[in-house]
C-alpha cells in the first residue's frame, strides 16, 4: 500500500500517528497525546521562520496537535519529532477529559464522543 498521494498542490503523506496516540518528541523528551492532526504545517509562516534553520521540521509532513504530559501545555510538532511512547502509563493533562477517553488496554486513547 501507497503511503504517499501525490495531488495538484503537494505531496501528501499519511500520518504514522492518529488521535489517542501517546508519542515522545525526539529532541525534548516529553510524552503527549495526539488531540488533532494536520496533513502538513498549517501554523503561521512567520512562526515556522523564527525557528533556526537546523532546528525547523519541514512543512510537508503531517503535524500534530498534543496535549503535553504534566501540565497544561498544548503544541504543535512536525511527525518527524516524535516517535511511539511504549509504556502503559496515562497521560495527566487537565484538558485530556474534553478530547480523549482512556482506553491504555490498547496502548492509546479513544476520540471522546461527547466532544462539540
Amino acid at each position: 500500500m501507497n503511503k504517499n498521494r501525490q495531488t495538484n498542490e503537494a505531496l501528501i503523506i499519511e500520518p504514522h500517528f492518529s488521535i489517542g496516540n501517546v508519542v515522545t518528541h525526539t529532541k525534548y523528551n516529553f510524552r503527549a497525546v495526539v488531540i488533532d492532526v494536520d496533513g502538513n504545517y498549517e501554523g503561521l509562516e512567520s512562526t515556522l521562520m523564527e525557528m533556526s534553520d537546523t532546528d525547523r521540521p519541514d512543512a510537508n509532513q503531517p503535524w500534530y496537535h498534543l496535549l503535553v504530559h504534566g501540565g497544561e501545555d498544548f503544541t504543535y510538532v512536525a511527525e518527524c519529532m516524535l516517535y511511539s511512547d511504549s509504556s502503559s502509563e496515562p497521560i495527566a493533562h487537565p484538558m485530556i477529559d474534553k478530547f480523549l477517553v482512556p482506553n491504555l488496554d490498547e496502548g492509546r486513547y479513544q476520540p471522546n464522543t461527547l466532544m462539540n
